[in-house]
């Protein structure tokens, strides 16, 4: 490779940090910036990781898509860094090292999600960080105990962080726990007190998070275990799930990192491999009941890089084989990315990632002249994904969501000044129902959740001649929820 792990990492940090400053927020980033608002030790949805990322990048540039995305973006090139690192611990030469950290960037997962503020960013951060300091605490055996105690302090402490961002990375844990018992050399730690006390520091960052569920009724754990709660067997979720692990780093690195599962024979190259098996098993049984989402993928890729970087360091056309892998990924990836993100043209109205952001600009015009002619004192939502984008678009207005109250608990309880205050009700419109109805009539939980209400208009958000959303608007005064 012409350029080292470090230009590589910085090259890619540029491009991040372009696109975020420039794609506006989408739904789950808006939502995941209300919870910065309130830092808690846990929320409902996922641990509490990502709402201290966005905190601490909003609190030093301000509440935008930048400061909102680049503790993320600063994560994301730290993994890269470590990607390179664990490479080189594995048995990789610095040539190959570069490469894995270029497999790794050009996948369409880091590529994707690595300009975006999701909790994937500080899951992938933490679970390469962990995985990296594993296989040096490994590699310490011969070493002073001091520096022993460190590499496995570190483990232990990167893996209960990761696990503080989001479950998916317990799953690294229980790999790093399975190569301990089922191997020679892992066994032989286990005659030593380090591998114990990598265990107490990855349980105290998750300490905080597990005294939330205690005092909140275990809704975290409760969300997030109805995901094992198995169906009948869907044959296309799990074929599709295959074809995600092979695709989804792009074809020829998800090719040649099968092929290098079997190549690597020292005992790090087995404990990367272990690393792998739990998640990759228990996102088999889900597959079998239900899809496994493209992002729930994104930490294993700097694994899958390096797999792939090591049986391309074995083939014996070696250089043609690289070339055509980093060239057809990068323009695969490229490609995808460049017309999923592109500014102009929507590739659909479907309510995707890419669509979110768009067309708020007239849309927010819209609704403050509503704001403003209503008198309307807060916002009234009806789910998570209104509330945080609203929230976003109008952060001197009050904005609050009527329904799934389990959401918002880290938040101050609603004013009790507002009960009485007139609204603007911003709901996504019913697509089984005319416009003139829309017009005509209030929505059902308008009637129920206001002692007065009236519809306004639609309000649509759109770019060029294409509609991405409607949303009904309803004055409404007098509610009788939220403890009114």
């Amino acid at each position: 490779m012409l350029f080292s792990t470090r230009y590589i990492a910085l090259g890619f940090l540029i491009l991040h940090l372009s696109l975020a400053a420039a794609l506006p927020l989408i739904d789950d980033e808006a939502y995941y910036t209300l919870w910065a608002r309130w830092p808690a030790a846990g929320y409902y949805d996922h641990p509490p990781m990502i709402a201290y990322f966005i905190h601490l990048g909003a609190q030093i540039f301000g509440e935008n898509s930048f400061g909102i995305r680049i503790i993320g973006l600063l994560g994301i090139a730290c993994s890269s860094l470590l990607v390179g690192d664990t490479a080189q611990r594995l048995g990789l030469g610095q040539r190959h090292a570069a490469l894995a950290v270029m497999l790794f960037n050009i996948g369409f997962l880091p590529l994707a999600i690595g300009s975006f503020a999701t909790p994937d960013s500080p899951s992938t951060l933490f679970w390469i960080a962990g995985l990296w300091a594993a296989i040096a605490a490994v590699q310490s055996q011969a070493a002073p105990a001091k520096t022993c105690l460190t590499w496995w302090l570190a483990a232990g402490l990167l893996i209960g962080l990761g696990g503080a961002s989001k479950f998916t990375n317990v799953f690294l844990g229980f790999g790093l726990l399975g190569w301990l018992v089922s191997t020679r050399e892992g066994r032989a730690w286990l005659r030593r007190p380090y591998p114990y006390f990598a265990v107490c520091a990855a349980i105290l960052p998750l300490i905080p998070y597990v005294n939330w569920n205690i005092q909140n009724d275990w809704l975290g754990f409760e969300r997030q275990g109805s995901r094992l709660n198995a169906g009948g067997f869907d044959f296309g979720d799990f074929t599709g799930y295959i074809a995600a692990l092979l695709i989804l780093p792009t074809p020829l690195v998800g090719w040649f990192a099968l092929r290098g599962v079997g190549i690597g024979k020292a005992p790090q190259m087995s404990l990367l491999l272990w690393s792998l098996a739990p998640v990759l098993v228990y996102f088999a049984f889900h597959a079998t009941h239900d899809t496994v989402q493209a992002n729930w993928l994104t930490p294993i890729q700097g694994a899958i890089a390096i797999l792939a970087s090591v049986a391309l360091a074995s083939l014996t056309h070696q250089r043609f084989w690289t070339r055509i892998t980093v060239v057809s990924g990068t323009g695969l990836s490229v490609i995808l990315l460049g017309a999923l993100l592109n500014p102009w043209v929507p590739l659909s109205t479907d309510d995707t990632p890419p669509n979110q952001g768009r067309g708020w600009k007239a849309a927010q015009v819209e609704i403050q002249n509503l704001i403003d002619d209503t008198g309307a004192q807060w916002i009234a939502t009806t789910d998570y994904a209104r509330t945080g984008m609203l929230a976003y678009q109008f952060p001197s207005l009050p904005v609050y969501a009527l329904t799934d109250p389990q959401r918002y608990g880290f938040r101050p309880a609603f004013d009790p000044a507002l009960c009485d205050a007139p609204a603007v009700l911003i709901e996504k419109a019913d697509g089984n129902s005319s416009k003139s109805t829309q017009l005509q009539t209030p929505s059902a939980i308008a009637e129920q959740m206001f002692e007065t209400s009236r519809p306004l208009q639609l309000v649509q958000r759109a770019q060029g001649d294409k509609t991405l959303m409607l949303y009904q608007a309803t004055a409404a005064q007098g509610l009788v929820a939220l403890g009114c």
